[in-house]
């Protein structure tokens, strides 16, 4: 949480090849999210940047970000995980996300009440960073629709 203005970001700094300069750059988590949602590939899908955690970066939601909070008794925001968005076909990825290892990636089909879904799991190769993981839950009835 950036204390100037309490919104939830991420600071990047790279070093120049000669080592005699520094860029960085302070990005919001609402505008990763609102990327995301520009990237959704039916209406009903629903995409997160999760770290290895579970924990959610960023949403197709801005919602997600907004929401979570510590519960302890001063109730610090935090970041939600992935049982936390409401969407039990990414909350689905939860379990199999603790096991991927490395640049292993996961997906499967679905079968819940409002129908089947396609929910993956894809690692982000970010240089330096921790690990970053994708994930994606598509309504097969969106998919495969005419």
């Amino acid at each position: 949480m950036y204390f100037s203005s309490g919104n939830a970001g991420v600071t990047i700094a790279r070093r120049s090849p000669s080592g005699r300069a520094v860029v960085g750059a302070d990005i919001l988590l609402a505008t990763l999210g609102a990327s995301l949602g520009r990237q959704k590939v039916t209406p009903g899908s629903r995409l997160a940047v999760v770290n290895g955690q579970g924990q959610v970066i960023a949403g197709d939601d801005p919602a997600w970000l907004a929401t979570a909070t510590d519960g302890g008794g001063a109730s610090r925001p935090r970041l939600p995980y992935l049982a936390d968005l409401g969407s039990p076909a990414l909350a689905s990825l939860a379990a199999p996300l603790a096991r991927l290892s490395g640049t292993a990636s996961h997906n499967a089909r679905l079968q819940l009440a409002d129908g089947d879904w396609r929910v993956d799991l894809h690692p982000l190769q970010i240089d330096g960073g921790a690990p970053l993981y994708l994930a994606m839950a598509v309504p097969e009835r969106e998919l495969l629709a005419a």
